[in-house]
């Protein structure tokens, strides 16, 4: 008698199953709130991975190469920004009017950068933000100044 039940209760699941099928990987679409890291049209060489002491001072360098009309007179926008999971990425420091052919940008990790928190460099052309790069992403510790 139970064998028949079970057996009964399985031929029903089976039934519910191939009824409502699972629905395909094409159904789903995972988005980022940030770019994914090292991406994008110049290429950011740093900060690296890190982690990185909070009070040290670090750079941002990115690789000039890319062909752009008028190259000298460019201005880029240096940017950090903290990466946060299901909202908008938080900008922690941005440097505008940079020359892109002065590929150099330093900055002091201080206590703007919360301590474990997940950060990248992007680099922006200023008059066209369809042009830009990010570094990779980096980390930081807790130090005393």
């Amino acid at each position: 008698m139970k064998s028949i039940i079970f057996l009964e209760l399985l031929l029903i699941i089976a039934a519910l199953v191939s009824a409502s099928p699972l629905p395909s990987s094409s159904q789903f679409t995972v988005t980022l709130d940030h770019p994914p890291a090292a991406s994008g049209l110049f290429k950011v060489k740093s900060p690296g991975k890190g982690p990185w002491a909070r009070w040290s001072y670090q750079a941002i360098t990115w690789d000039d190469n890319y062909p752009l009309p008028n190259k000298s007179q460019q201005k880029v926008a240096v940017e950090i920004f903290q990466v946060v999971i299901g909202a908008p990425d938080k900008l922690i420091e941005r440097f505008p009017d940079k020359p892109y052919g002065s590929p150099y940008q330093a900055f002091q990790i201080t206590n703007r950068y919360p301590v474990n928190g997940k950060f990248y460099a992007m680099i922006v052309l200023e008059s066209d933000d369809t042009k830009w790069g990010t570094s990779s992403f980096f980390t930081i510790y807790e130090s005393r100044p």
